[in-house]
């Protein structure tokens, strides 16, 4: 029986847990991090269930397919500045009005750029397209400006501990995504062009109110100086093979169900990733604020081995609980046509768990300049993903395919663990 004593015993333990969280800056940032970015996946969701209901798997399919090429089309032209900010700002101690602007200004002129030349790109070589509308592929293309923005955003943002206003623009940006999503589905327009098109204006809008935080936040301007961003590209080459080739390992299955299979196989292939990117929200929300931390911790090894084992403790058992849930919730939300994504999101999860980890060894790579284990590892993994895609894709459809990504997945995280318990004795003292 419970008694008065034993609650606030209890409260007492919820307020000590709270104060705790409140001193310990990763835990913080981490909850933060969790909290805006979780919400933002549930707007996302409701806005993905709202179009896959109403335009069905190949309408799901193909605006999921654009914006995949969207993101993986930013991580090429951001040239990875956005991974410098941390570095230079916290350990080489530049000031963040120069470092954010440094990384700011270029990344736009690299916008512009990258538009034109995917654009053109797309004239040439229309299969880029993958059966999308080409009014919606070009459009994608031109809003990279602002995509890219909101790509580098992120990083500079949790860089200087300002979580929740990051927090507070994504999930306006994502609100706004839904609004008009409902409202191009409810009118006369009704066609998955009219809903990404919208979208993109939304993100446009969002990139504007976001760069009006970032000039509040680094104290009314934005300062750029061509030797501070050659140091920065120094730095990111590493870091920008790494991200744009594990974005590639983590996602490029989409853009291989929209070119293998069909734009409806990668409608429910969508739902599937989508259920494996809600578990990795998990590590990657963690690791946005264990990357400042681990660059000024005194045993920067130790503290990352004890996070990645938590991490993936984390995700397997947030994985497991969500695909109990998904084997009903998936076909009532989605609709019918949606039900084979579960067993998809199945064969996911142990490779989605697996690379949870590897996140946070490779953030320790990072943090210390070397990137080169990590980028390795990922490779392997990218060069595997295609081969085994087109071998079990035609033996198993779109269950082999899901099946080709999780082993894939599996091989990159075995490799980046290894290379760190080889290494761990560089990683005894502070990074500098």
């Amino acid at each position: 029986m419970i008694t008065i004593i034993d609650l606030v015993a209890g409260f007492d333990a919820i307020v000590d847990a709270w104060t705790r969280t409140r001193r310990d800056s990763l835990a913080r940032a981490s909850a933060l991090a969790m909290l805006s970015r979780f919400s933002s996946v549930f707007l996302s969701l409701i806005a993905g269930i709202i179009v896959a209901r109403s335009l069905g798997a190949d309408g799901k399919g193909a605006l999921a397919y654009v914006t995949t090429t969207a993101n993986l089309a930013a991580r090429l032209i951001s040239l990875g500045l956005e991974a410098s900010f941390t570095r230079f700002n916290r350990v080489k101690r530049v000031p963040a009005d120069l470092a954010a602007g440094s990384i700011v200004w270029t990344t736009l002129a690299l916008g512009v750029a990258g538009a034109i030349a995917l654009d053109l790109a797309y004239s040439f070589v229309p299969a880029v397209g993958g059966g999308v509308p080409p009014t919606l592929v070009r459009a994608t293309f031109w809003a990279m400006p602002a995509l890219l923005f909101l790509f580098v955003l992120s990083p500079i943002l949790y860089g200087l501990n300002r979580e929740l206003e990051f927090g507070a623009v994504d999930v306006a940006w994502k609100v706004g995504t839904l609004l008009v999503t409902v409202a191009a589905i409810r009118s006369a327009w009704k066609s998955i062009v009219a809903v990404g098109v919208l979208q993109l204006v939304v993100a446009a809008i969002s990139a504007v109110a976001g760069f009006a935080v970032l000039v509040r936040v680094v104290g009314g301007r934005l300062r750029w100086r061509s030797d501070t961003l050659r140091e920065m590209l120094a730095y990111s080459t590493g870091v920008y093979a790494y991200n744009t080739i594990r974005y590639a390992l983590a996602s490029g299955s989409m853009l291989l169900a929209g070119q293998l299979l069909s734009v409806a196989d990668a409608g429910v292939f969508s739902v599937a990733l989508m259920l494996g990117e809600a578990v990795s929200l998990v590590a990657a929300s963690i690791n946005l604020a264990f990357y400042p931390a681990v660059a000024v911790t005194s045993a920067p090894g130790a503290y990352a081995r004890r996070v990645a084992g938590r991490v993936m403790m984390l995700c397997a058992a947030f994985g497991v609980g969500l695909l109990a849930v998904s084997l009903w919730i998936v076909p009532i939300l989605y609709g019918s046509a949606f039900a084979p994504a579960v067993p998809l999101f199945a064969a996911l999860l142990p490779g989605v768990v697996l690379l949870g980890g590897e996140q946070v060894v490779a953030s320790v790579f990072a943090a210390a300049g070397q990137t080169r284990p990590a980028t390795l590892a990922v490779t392997v993994g990218a060069v595997l993903l295609p081969v085994l895609s087109v071998w079990l894709a035609g033996r198993g459809g779109i269950f082999g395919l899901a099946v080709a990504c999780s082993i894939t997945q599996a091989v990159t995280a075995t490799i980046a663990f290894d290379a760190f318990r080889r290494r761990q004795a560089a990683f005894a003292t502070r990074l500098t």
